[in-house]
Parts: C-alpha cells; sequence; structure tokens
C-alpha cells in the first residue's frame, strides 16, 4: 500500500510558504504606494510655499516676525499706496490690494508663464497683528485679463487664479509642479515687497 502523506505535507508547507511570501510582496507594495503618495503631495506642495489651498480657493499667507503696533503698520501701508478700501477692526486691518503688474525680476522672459509678464493681479488683503508678529492673509487672488490672452472676454476680465495654479483638468485640484519653481518665486517675492514692514525715517 502507498503512502503519500510526505508528498501532502511538502505540498502544504510549499502552499503555506507561498502566501508569506504573496503577503510579504502586498505589504511591501503598499508601503512603497504610501511612501509614493507621500513624496508626491511634498513634491507637488513644498513647506516652503506660502501659497496654500483652504476650500478650494488658492491663498497666500505669510506670518512676520515683527514689533509694530496696529497704528504704526496702518500709517505704513497707507504710505506704500499698495492698498485700498482699507478698513480696520481692533487689530486687524482689511483692504483691496490694488491691481499691479509684476515685477519679474529679471527671470529668464522664455520660461516665465505669458500670466506673470502682460497680466496685471489683485486681491482680497487681511493683515491681522498681535504681540511680536502680524499675519498677512491675500485671499480672492485674480488675474486681470488686461491684453485679452488668458480668456475671449473684454480686456479687464478678472480670472481666478485657481486656473493658473492648478493642472488643467486635474479632477484632484493638482498644483502645477512648475508652478512653485518658476511662479512661485516671482509672485511671493512681489506680494512680500508690498508688505514687509519698515520704519520711514519719520519714526526714528
Amino acid at each position: 500500500m502507498l503512502n503519500y502523506q510526505p508528498s501532502f505535507i511538502i505540498t502544504h508547507s510549499k502552499i503555506c510558504c507561498m502566501k508569506k511570501v504573496l503577503y510579504l510582496l502586498l505589504l511591501c507594495s503598499v508601503t512603497v504606494l504610501s511612501i509614493s503618495k507621500v513624496q508626491a503631495q511634498e513634491e507637488t506642495t513644498p513647506e516652503t510655499s506660502l501659497f496654500k489651498v483652504e476650500d478650494n480657493a488658492v491663498i497666500w499667507q505669510k506670518v512676520y516676525s515683527m514689533n509694530v503696533t496696529p497704528k504704526e503698520y496702518l500709517t505704513f501701508i497707507k504710505l506704500k499706496g499698495v492698498l485700498e478700501d482699507i478698513d480696520t477692526l481692533q487689530s486687524t486691518i482689511i483692504g483691496k490690494l490694488k491691481r499691479f503688474k509684476l515685477n519679474t525680476y529679471g527671470a529668464p522672459w522664455a520660461t516665465t508663464p505669458i500670466y506673470l509678464k502682460q497680466n496685471m493681479f489683485t486681491s482680497d488683503v487681511r493683515i491681522e497683528i498681535k504681540e511680536d508678529r502680524y499675519r498677512v492673509t491675500l485671499s480672492n487672488i485674480k488675474v486681470v485679463d488686461g491684453v485679452n490672452n488668458l480668456t475671449p472676454n473684454a480686456p479687464g476680465y478678472l480670472v481666478d487664479f485657481e486656473t493658473m495654479y492648478f493642472k488643467a483638468f486635474s479632477k484632484g485640484k493638482t498644483p502645477r509642479p512648475s508652478f512653485f519653481k518658476i511662479d512661485d518665486p516671482i509672485i511671493t517675492k512681489n506680494f512680500d515687497s508690498f508688505f514687509t514692514y519698515k520704519k520711514s525715517s519719520s519714526d526714528f
């Protein structure tokens, strides 16, 4: 009488071994996908960027470490002449950024997006002042279609900044990778130049 038990034991062991291998491969695949997803998020939205997305809207926000009173900053920003419709509420200043054309700071003409070279910008502004610091938030950012190159509408048409920020036809609202390499440094340098507090000679 033939005994098939050893063959059965070997086959069963092989199956168990294969299951372990498959489990390890699956675990590795999930880990790699998770790492790739995190890396993709880090690459598309650098921590150093002052642009962020809130409720599918793009805002620019920066906290400045400086001891300045609301009165001092209000005087400064009025003399700067970059805001209109200015109002105050205790230690908060709100207003609207006057339409302005970006300074591209010598960026290569060929690789700089057209809208940065030809169009104007505007936005809502909120400046919150606390002890030793103040925070500037730009929201409802618009690009002014001054030369009719963004839309078929008449010059002066306001285009949502999100159109420039997100990838075209992106269902997941993914930022353009090139935005952080080219657009972000130019726009941020312009915004920063408006709101960095500097004492006037009369404050000495």
